[in-house]
């Protein structure tokens, strides 16, 4: 065959033959040089475009915009759920502690101590109590129950060495993972309910069968049994989440709670027949945006009082009005129930369910809720 006739041979498109590699490949004559192959478009890019770059950046940033609300909701109702197995926790240990006992822990026990400064006494809190049935039994073998607790009022921190180490403890089962600021130690979100009283005191007798707007664990020196719920425990709210104090110097007015003597005589107020009003008057008159305040809100939950373990039904939960109060032996004034969940606030209910109610919930309802033998016929249903 001609030369000739090899060139017309393998310039026909349909000509092929066999590489190494099993693939078909075309070739076409390149002129006296020799042949080699043909190749396609896509064979002589090396990269992406910038354009092209720029474009992939733009929409994998897109999908994250709109990926983030998602997952921070999934974070959000994960930490409600650990939220809500706390609370379901302390209500089994409640439940517990009523069928060893025939009762429900105190509100406060003040073990009688002699001293010069009656004021600073604090009583322990229920949550000590429920320690055995919380899995905290040797912790609780460590305390000393005849000792009553310190806790200074200008200088935070303990000052009793018998019961120092269960002071200085940190219990998750009393921590709100969305608070961020109770990841500290010895903090405590979950307040026990004493009802719409903005006064607790230890001297309300224990024999009284009803005292106006009592809690679950109110009065404090009694021991409430599942009889003195008129209203059904289903009906009665026994704790509630509230926000921890953040510790620093700037007035947060979610966290914080300022002196009630920056708006009104505390005295005043509390022997005037509607105390409970007019404390509330007072506290929304705050005009101060960084007022003397108390930072250290829920810091333990070693000790009784309006300082760390409990709240009142005063206000509905995560109100706008700050808290506000003085000081007493138990503390005294607005504790609102507040948390960092959207739109309200998780409750255990005497009854060991758990709840969560809105923060525009009718405050009649609310405070019905708080009292354990008001005859209201309210429910959270």
């Amino acid at each position: 065959m001609s030369a000739l006739g090899v060139l017309r041979v393998f310039s026909k498109p349909t000509a092929a033959i066999h590489s190494s590699g099993g693939r078909h490949r075309r070739w076409r004559c390149v002129g006296r040089d020799g042949l080699r192959p043909q190749r396609t478009p896509r064979q002589f890019r090396r990269g992406f475009t910038l354009a092209e770059v720029l474009v992939t950046i733009g929409i994998a940033g897109l999908l994250m915009a709109l990926m983030a609300p998602a997952i921070q909701s999934s974070r959000q109702s994960s930490r409600r759920l650990h939220c809500t197995n706390n609370l379901r926790q302390i209500g089994v240990a409640l439940q517990n502690h009523e069928t060893v006992h025939r009762s429900y822990p105190r509100g406060g026990v003040m073990p009688y101590i002699k001293t010069s400064n009656p004021w600073r006494l604090r009583a322990h809190a229920p949550h000590l109590y429920l320690l055995p049935y919380l899995d905290e039994t040797n912790l609780f073998k460590t305390i000393d129950l005849h000792v009553p607790a310190y806790r200074y009022l200008a200088q935070v921190g303990p000052n009793n060495p018998a019961n120092q180490l269960a002071q200085l403890t940190t219990l998750p089962v009393f921590l709100c993972p969305s608070d961020p600021g109770a990841q500290a130690m010895r903090r405590n979100n979950y307040r026990a309910n004493i009802g719409t009283t903005a006064f607790p005191r230890n001297g309300d007798p224990p024999h009284v069968p009803k005292l106006p707007g009592a809690g679950a664990f109110y009065p404090v020196n009694r021991d409430l049994r599942p009889q003195h719920f008129g209203d059904g425990l289903s009906n009665t709210i026994a704790f509630s989440e509230k926000l921890v104090g953040d510790g620093s110097g700037r007035f947060d007015p979610r966290t914080d709670v300022f002196s009630l003597w920056q708006v009104a005589n505390p005295a005043e107020i509390s022997n005037s027949p509607q105390a409970e009003a007019r404390h509330v008057q007072a506290c929304a008159s705050l005009r101060d945006p960084n007022p003397p305040h108390d930072s250290s809100a829920g810091q333990f939950w070693f000790f009784a009082g309006l300082d760390d373990t409990w709240y009142n039904h005063l206000l509905t939960p995560n109100h706008g009005i700050s808290d506000c109060g003085g000081v007493s032996m138990f503390g005294s004034g607005l504790r609102t129930a507040r948390s960092a969940h959207p739109g309200g606030v998780n409750c255990l209910l005497m009854d060991g369910s758990c709840r969560f109610v809105a923060s525009g919930i009718n405050l009649s309802v609310w405070q019905a809720m708080a009292t354990h033998d008001g005859g209201e016929t309210f429910s959270l249903d």
